[in-house]
């Protein structure tokens, strides 16, 4: 987040992105983005 990039070094921003988008991936919301876009429709998010 900007706020790491803005106060640590740079090796400390890459590490907490690479957790955050780790963590994203594993949600309902990161699916459906996914499924939603095979499909071409737009996606339905419920905030999971």
């Amino acid at each position: 987040n900007l706020n790491t990039a803005e106060k640590g070094d740079m090796l400390l921003s890459f590490d907490t992105e690479a957790l955050n988008h780790s963590r994203s991936a594993q949600t309902a919301d990161h699916a459906e983005a996914a499924k939603a876009f095979v499909e071409k429709r737009a996606p339905v998010f419920k905030g999971r």
